[in-house]
């Protein structure tokens, strides 16, 4: 299970860092960090949807990761 999960790290990296130089993203965005973050927002849905998680809550859990977004990408209206 471990190599799976670095694959997806690793593509969302990539793909966070293509966004940076087509400038979708700041220059200054931390790839790395929010990949890693969000690869873990993933993984814990996926968890808690086995366990039987409403879709109520598993929303809940994306609307934080939203919110996070739009700080990570500078993205957050004064």
């Amino acid at each position: 299970m471990r190599r799976p999960r670095a694959e997806n790290l690793t593509a969302l990296k990539k793909r966070l860092e293509r966004a940076v130089v087509e400038g979708e993203l700041p220059a200054d965005f931390d790839c790395r960090a929010a990949a890693i973050f969000f690869a873990t927002v993933q993984h814990g849905m996926s968890i808690q949807a086995r366990d039987g998680a409403s879709r109520s809550a598993l929303m809940a859990t994306v609307a934080g990761a939203l919110a996070a977004w739009k700080t990570m990408a500078g993205t957050v209206e004064a």
